[in-house]
């Protein structure tokens, strides 16, 4: 099992490796794309902070999501793709590849979701971790100036790569943060929930 689970870690980061290393996951396929589904629409509605809390949460249930190669995949060896906001996952690939040739780099949520992970990994003096996750973004078309605070894609796109020059920018503030038709506050704790869910995200409260 040993060496499978190393074949199935190669090009995932350190924090994946860690996942699969438990062996097990009890999640099952319905639930984990139904969970992907939702952090896909938490970026496109600019809700940072809950789909990086639905990645945490499937992380501890022993689910790793790789966004440049857009993948999940458990720690009992399944996987499955990720949902696109534009063509499958072969289109995703292309992509990537055009991107480290000058063409298409990684979707903007993709990179943000990165850069707010490397950004903790710093703050916990974890550079080992940070690199990782600089090289996944170089990997994907992403290149990165640390003395300007920014990044820049070969497709023309740029941003913040930390909080320091545009704070609501990087980590999204609740007047950026887009309702969809038939989404609902829940009436408990006041957790946005996606108009499918019929039980709060956060307290499970019913709808």
């Amino acid at each position: 099992r040993g060496s499978g689970m190393r074949d199935r870690s190669k090009g995932w980061g350190r924090e994946a490796q860690q996942i699969f290393a438990r062996g097990e996951c009890h999640l099952p396929d319905s639930a984990i794309k139904g969970l992907v589904d939702e952090i896909q629409e938490a970026r496109m509605s600019k809700d940072y902070d809950l789909a990086d809390s639905i990645t945490s949460d499937l992380n501890q249930a022993g689910v790793a999501i790789n966004d440049l190669i857009g993948v999940w995949a458990t720690a009992d060896g399944r996987r499955g793709s990720l949902p696109q906001s534009g063509g499958r996952e072969r289109g995703r690939s292309e992509g990537l590849e055009r991107g480290s040739r000058g063409g298409r780099s990684l979707e903007t949520p993709a990179i943000y979701q990165l850069l707010r992970k490397r950004a903790k990994a710093r703050q916990y003096r974890d550079y080992e971790f940070a690199d990782t996750i600089r090289n996944q973004l170089e990997e994907g078309g992403v290149r990165l100036d640390d003395k300007k605070h920014m990044w820049f894609t070969s497709d023309g796109r740029s941003g913040p790569t930390d909080g320091k020059q545009d704070r609501d920018k990087f980590w999204g503030t609740s007047s950026t943060q887009k309702k969809m038709p038939g989404d609902w506050e829940c009436a408990s704790c006041g957790m946005l929930n996606f108009a499918k869910r019929t039980s709060c995200f956060k307290c499970n409260k019913p709808r």
